[in-house]
């Protein structure tokens, strides 16, 4: 592969320049795109549309989406998840 050359059955004689521009390229792109973060840096609301994901860090959630429940604690999180739909 690095020397321009797919020899292996498998490849089918597929030039390396096709598998980089129609299969890795493609995987690469869509694998990066699937992250809401990359949503944000390019605009996109993703699934969430129109509100958008926000807060990409860890343990931190936007507004708009609900509170989780850990057990012996349901009281608080009905009363954060009220304005959730």
């Amino acid at each position: 592969m690095q020397r321009g050359e797919l020899n292996d059955k498998a490849w089918h004689d597929m030039p390396s320049k096709v598998f980089f521009s129609e299969r890795v390229l493609h995987d690469v792109c869509a694998a990066y795109y699937s992250h809401p973060h990359a949503w944000s840096e390019i605009g996109f609301g993703g699934p969430a549309n129109p509100r958008g994901y926000v807060r990409m860090y860890f343990n931190r959630r936007d507004p708009w989406e609900a509170a989780e429940t850990h057990d012996g604690d349901e009281a608080r999180a009905r009363r954060e998840n009220q304005h959730a739909r």
